[in-house]
């Protein structure tokens, strides 16, 4: 088997059981109003671990440890690995976000009244190329999705390790739920078809270098 594609199978084996609540892979080491990497309060700031118990210190350590170094670890080898045979990484960053804004949003500073388009797509100033942006709004609009940049999020996953080398370029999709799965049920609806055929032409684009 290709390097790469060991270290994908043990990415996605590492965290395909796991839910954010235990561990969020993406988020900082360091704390955010309770949604760091390890949470402690939910969307509407609800108590989700005890943060001031004595024995809290040792159990973040240990999923830290455990789920969250592991990963980046992983990650950081994928993308050196992607570098070493092709010059260059692309990461396309896949989230969704709900229609309205969460409690943990305005702890987070976010404005309440941005805009919430079906298709947020996040950027960096430093990796993510305007001809990429470009591309997967195309992309998007093509297949009929109201689209904007950087709101209500902003930003995009790149691996502290790469952080400022250009060689690595990143984008993140952030769907709006509804557009795939009924908010109230979580059940998926017609429209995955569509959010399914928007991935796969973006990393097809990716990969064609347009």
């Amino acid at each position: 088997m290709h390097d790469t594609e060991a270290v994908a199978r043990d990415l996605e084996e590492r965290t395909a059981a796991l839910s954010g609540c235990v561990v969020h892979p993406e988020r900082e080491a360091t704390e955010a109003v309770g949604r760091g990497a390890v949470y402690t309060r939910g969307a509407d700031g609800a108590v989700l671990r005890d943060d001031e118990a004595a024995g809290w210190p040792a159990l973040r350590a240990d999923l830290i440890a455990r789920h969250f170094a592991p990963y980046h670890a992983g990650i950081e080898q994928l993308v050196a690995d992607m570098v070493a045979a092709h010059g260059s990484c692309t990461i396309i960053d896949v989230h969704s976000y709900p229609r309205e804004a969460q409690r943990y949003e305005l702890d987070c500073g976010l404005d309440p009244a941005a805009h919430r388009p079906q298709l947020c797509v996040g950027t960096d100033p430093v990796h993510t190329p305007d001809a990429l942006v470009v591309g997967v709004e195309r992309v998007a609009q093509a297949l009929g999705f109201e689209v904007a940049r950087d709101t209500p999020f902003s930003g995009t996953f790149v691996p502290s390790a790469w952080q400022g080398d250009t060689r690595v370029a990143a984008v993140m999709l952030e769907v709006q739920r509804d557009m795939y799965m009924d908010e109230g049920t979580g059940l998926p609806h017609g429209g995955a078809a569509r959010v399914s055929e928007l991935i796969r032409r973006v990393v097809a684009q990716v990969l064609a270098g347009e």
